[in-house]
């Protein structure tokens, strides 16, 4: 019960807007009436949706669960905080104020990316990324910053200090770079020696090229944010060349409160010709270059072919999603690493559809297996392969879908039926709509078996944050008459911390003329 009050601050458990029926006891008869709400009071902070958390995240090693939360006197400036598994203890990691003690004016690539992730509002530090299990990267006031805990606290080193505006930063999955796109180029900094480098040649302003970045119709259609992907290893860098030569000028209007201005911009309109994108591989040992040949002929000329997903197996072998224009077919393929990586004839699977195909993640990949979710009935299911042959055939049914793979546990093949004479020894977890489609769901299921078992309770919707190693979970709840509750889980549903329940209590304020639904809003 003592880690029960600590997450509910953590998490900043969310406030929402409650409409009770009078037919209806309420839950506290002894309540005060609350004053007015106002239009001033509407817009000031805190805001009446509550500081909730935001970019809620897990350590690569599943110890600690960190997150983005809003200052009560300003909820839109945002705090990392974490919060320990083991223990429950919870602090503010890195505080936004001490490394950006003024706000800075955004590059015009920072400011469309944040609108893009729909975090345009937001200030302090609105994104940060893992790297080893004991460094957080926080790009903050155009400039980097490296968190390392240790033992007494966290130490922050200042990787960067430039007028230019750096920013997809990411620590390689080894720990030994930190890399960021820097005017439309890719750049590292080897954090041992502090050298740094550039990775890409350089933007071609002018020509509209770029490196590394991701395009306009990759940000707002396919949700894919990057245009470049480390191996596990630190080996390799794949990056895209993006050329929007192509790519209409047209006048875009900017509204502010005080005028309008009217903005040059290259935007892909309907019908339109899009950017062409190419993908490459760079050694970092030795520094060679090699491009990765994807497009089909039959799919038309580069500007109707769309480079949608890609990613790195754990033993270097680099798969690639790729779409036509129509979206009605989407193939997954994969370059062999350390033998020639253009050999991309093999598809890994293919999906069509006369009408559309939906874009789905990759799924998780071991080293010679692989679990995705697939489309090809209509209704989303989970699919296995290991070594190339198909050891689950489905996992779902034809009246409901998946949403989401989560986690899935490394399979054991063991002596017995299956693909070649084994059977799977392995869990997954998923998200779904198998008992309703009104909710979605926390599910797991055996390999072994196809058993399906449900394991967060029925009367709400729920969103989840999975840990890496699948034995707990940040899960936020709510429904039609709950508003959004979080707590930490283990795997197999058991509260940790937080109060499921929730007390209810009154925050806000009567709305002035709707009596009849009493309009109060409530913390959970």
């Amino acid at each position: 019960m003592t880690m029960i009050r600590p997450l509910l601050a953590v998490l900043g458990l969310a406030v929402a807007a409650a409409c009770v029926s009078p037919a209806v006891p309420q839950t506290e008869p002894s309540m005060p009436e609350a004053p007015s709400l106002t239009l001033d009071r509407l817009y000031a902070s805190p805001g009446l949706s509550g500081p909730s958390p935001r970019a809620v995240k897990y350590s690569p090693d599943g110890a600690r669960v960190t997150f983005l939360k809003g200052r009560d006197e300003d909820g839109s400036r945002l705090d990392l905080w974490q919060f320990d598994v083991a223990t429950g203890a919870q602090s503010m990691l890195v505080d936004s104020t001490l490394l950006e003690p003024e706000e800075v004016e955004l590059s015009e690539e920072e400011t469309a990316l944040r609108e893009r992730q729909r975090i345009a509002g937001q200030r302090g530090i609105v994104s940060y990324d893992w790297g080893t299990a004991d460094t957080v990267l926080v790009p903050i006031g155009g400039d980097l910053w490296l968190v390392t805990l240790v033992d007494d606290g966290p130490e922050i080193r200042q990787l960067t200090d430039t007028d230019a505006f750096e920013y997809d930063a990411k620590v390689s999955p080894s720990g030994r770079y930190v890399s960021f796109i820097r005017d439309g180029a890719v750049w590292a900094i080897d954090l041992e020696s502090g050298d740094e480098q550039r990775l890409t040649p350089e933007a071609e302003p002018e020509n509209a090229i770029s490196y590394g970045v991701a395009e306009f119709v990759a940000q707002e259609e396919m949700s894919r944010y990057t245009g470049y992907w480390w191996s596990p290893d630190d080996r390799y860098l794949a990056y895209t060349r993006v050329d929007e030569s192509t790519v209409d000028i047209i006048p875009r209007y900017d509204i502010a409160a005080g005028e309008t201005t009217v903005v040059e911009q290259r935007y892909p309109r309907a019908g339109r010709p899009n950017a062409i994108v190419d993908l490459f591989v760079r050694d970092m040992e030795t520094g060679e270059v090699t491009e990765v040949s994807w497009r089909r002929d039959d799919w038309g000329p580069a500007t109707d072919q769309y480079l949608t997903k890609v990613a790195w197996s754990q033993i270097a072998n680099l798969h690639i999603q790729v779409s036509n224009r129509f979206q009605s077919e989407i193939r997954e393929l994969t370059a062999l690493g350390l033998r020639n990586w253009s050999a991309l004839e093999r598809p890994l699977k293919t999906q069509s559809s006369q009408t559309w195909v939906n874009l789905q993640p990759f799924g998780e990949r071991g080293n010679r297996s692989h679990v995705w979710v697939t489309e090809e009935t209509g209704f989303a299911a989970l699919r296995g392969l290991f070594d190339e042959q198909p050891f689950v055939d489905r996992v779902g049914s034809e009246n409901w879908s998946i949403d989401e793979l989560l986690v899935w546990e490394a399979l054991v093949p063991v002596e017995g039926s299956g693909v070649s004479g084994r059977t799977f020894i392995g869990i997954a977890h998923f998200t779904g709509f198998k008992d309703t489609p009104l909710e979605r769901h926390l599910y797991r299921t055996d390999f072994r078996t196809g058993d399906i078992s449900r394991i967060t309770p029925l009367g709400s919707s729920w969103s989840i944050t999975m840990a890496p190693d699948g034995k707990s979970f940040v899960g936020t709840s709510s429904s039609p008459d709950q508003p959004p509750q979080t707590g930490l889980y283990r795997a197999d549903g058991t509260l940790i911390a937080g109060d499921v329940a929730g007390s209810i209590h009154q925050v806000g304020a009567q709305l002035e003329g709707a009596p009849s639904c009493n309009g109060w809003v409530y913390w959970y």
